[in-house]
């Protein structure tokens, strides 16, 4: 049996950009679809009845995830806590790590 033709390292490359492209226009996307659709007051519902607290951490500047979209999570709910952290980008939590550690350790702790 022969084996199978192995491809250029570019190909991976060129497909994982793609793939994180993609991905990154459905993140930036969904805010505006949640409010938009039809369903979307399904989706509050959903979300609002969900009572465990929930902290959400997030960078200001995080351009796969938006603030906004971390902002109207934490609007819809109904226990949440956001914590957004100042000049951060989607490695916000990485960026700021003893910060989000002492916070997540206190947000437990409750």
């Amino acid at each position: 049996m022969a084996a199978a033709p192995r491809k250029h390292f570019w190909s991976g490359y060129k497909n994982a950009r793609r793939i994180a492209t993609n991905r990154s226009r459905w993140l930036r996307s969904l805010g505006s679809s949640m409010r938009s659709r039809p369903g979307a007051r399904r989706h509050n519902r959903i979300l609002g009845a969900i009572r465990k607290p929930v902290l959400i951490a997030n960078g200001d500047q995080d351009k796969m995830v938006p603030s906004s979209n971390s902002i109207d999570l934490a609007r819809r709910l109904p226990n949440a806590e956001l914590v957004l952290y100042e000049d951060a980008g989607h490695g916000g939590i990485f960026q700021y790590h003893e910060a989000f550690v002492k916070k997540t350790l206190e947000f437990f702790a409750r």
